[in-house]
């Protein structure tokens, strides 16, 4: 089972939420958001946190925050382990999505 962190609160990350909550291959170990009152209605079903520096060990990391905000995101999330992949999803660009993925080393 690949276990995921959902960091965002917005529109996109409560698709990704709702679409991991109902896969049974997947598994939501924590969600982050900057404002827990955003995510609080899911706190029985998953572990929330407004701490970057409080993320847990995950196969992905999925990164559904706002263009100007992802880089503050990336650079305070850099205690997370290295053998993992972190992916950049976006719903800002004309005509769809932009997802960037690469594994950190």
């Amino acid at each position: 089972m690949t276990k995921i962190v959902l960091i965002g609160s917005g529109n996109l990350a409560f698709h990704f939420y709702k679409q991991i909550s109902s896969s049974q291959s997947l598994s939501l170990v924590q969600w982050y958001s900057r404002k827990l009152e955003n995510i609080n209605f899911a706190k029985d079903q998953v572990k929330i946190t407004d701490q970057l520096s409080q993320l847990l060990a995950a196969d992905l990391y999925l990164i559904c925050v706002n263009d100007d905000e992802i880089e503050g995101v990336v650079s305070n999330s850099r205690s997370t382990p290295n053998n993992h992949t972190k992916s950049r999803n976006s719903d800002s660009i004309s005509g769809g999505g932009n997802t960037e993925s690469g594994r950190d080393t």
